[in-house]
């Protein structure tokens, strides 16, 4: 059977065809509002069930309701055919934390939630799609979707988004221009003046109606943080994360502990005073965090280690010091 796919305008194409690509294993698509992001990782995700066989394609959204519309909206792409269900889906499944539609190749896509972290555990995919992922965090896409991905010849990421101030996803987004230390990332924006059908009143009138800040990143896209009081840090920012120490230079690090309602965060300094590294611990017990404070030092041999001994980090504290 034949399957018609939407037609592309020319910023949505060059998106399709770098996932399509066997140069690239993460696609980075930074986008306004209502720019069809969404719509060009559907027709991705249709076009690769449909195509391969036995596959799997994970969607992912910040939330369950969000996941849940995406999967009502593919469905609706293949309704029943003379009071029949659509010979190219095979199966369907719509319980919130457990949502997949099956394609009559047997690949599927399964549909979760970012905030549903077990959901997302023990799977093996082909093809992951993260659908505004400036609200998923950065531990999540790292330790727990990251590890899903197959290592095939071809593995996939999708990123789209929106931003949301600069957090993980600019940095995600910057990898894809650095072509020396990340070959396999190819990164894309455009704003809501590269859709040739945005209707121009209506971007005028949310530019009057907004602040300067809420425009410029639900509409233009870009990553701006209106909470600093100083615009231009992240143009400061020079100094390269390191990935491991360098044999001349010496370290020191600082904990700023955070148990209950915060994180806990270790910062690496270097003997000029420029931070070099961090590492960050999201509801974790105490115990866990002194022992990867004890490994992190067997790796930097810190020179010393600056701790806050607030109510939690008095007790993290003592048992440091012990070991």
């Amino acid at each position: 059977m034949e399957v018609q796919l939407f037609t592309p305008y020319p910023k949505q194409l060059e998106v399709f065809n770098a996932v399509e690509s066997l140069e690239y294993f993460y696609v980075v698509c930074i986008a306004g509002r209502q720019s069809g992001k969404t719509l060009t990782a559907q027709n991705l995700a249709i076009k690769f069930c449909l195509e391969s066989k036995g596959k799997r394609v994970m969607w992912i959204s910040p939330t369950d309701n969000q996941a849940q519309k995406v999967y009502k909206e593919i469905l609706a792409g293949f309704p029943p055919i003379k009071g029949r269900k659509n010979p190219a889906i095979r199966d369907k499944r719509g319980a919130k934390g457990d949502t997949e539609i099956i394609f009559r190749t047997g690949s599927q896509i399964l549909f979760r939630s970012s905030g549903s972290e077990d959901t997302l555990r023990g799977n093996k995919i082909h093809f992951i799609i993260l659908d505004e992922a400036a609200k998923m965090k950065r531990e999540t896409v790292e330790e727990i979707i990251r590890p899903t991905q197959k290592a095939i010849a071809n593995p996939k990421m999708l990123i789209i988004s929106t931003p949301k101030g600069k957090n993980w996803l600019y940095d995600y987004y910057q990898r894809g221009f650095d072509t020396k230390n990340y070959p396999r990332y190819k990164s894309f924006h455009y704003t809501c003046y590269d859709i040739p059908m945005a209707n121009a009143d209506f971007v005028e009138q949310a530019r009057q109606d907004l602040t300067e800040i809420a425009f410029r990143q639900e509409y233009l896209a870009e990553f701006v943080d209106g909470a600093s009081v100083f615009k231009n840090v992240y143009d400061c920012c020079t100094q390269p994360e390191l990935k491991a120490p360098e044999p001349d230079d010496r370290y020191y690090a600082g904990v700023d502990v955070g148990l209950l309602t915060d994180a806990t965060v270790l910062t690496i300094l270097n003997g000029a005073g420029n931070l070099v590294k961090y590492y960050k611990w999201e509801k974790k017990e105490s115990a866990d965090i002194i022992d990867a404070i004890v490994d992190l030092n067997r790796v930097w041999s810190f020179k010393k280690i600056l701790f806050e001994t607030n109510n939690h980090g008095l007790p993290m504290y003592q048992d440091l010091k012990k070991k």
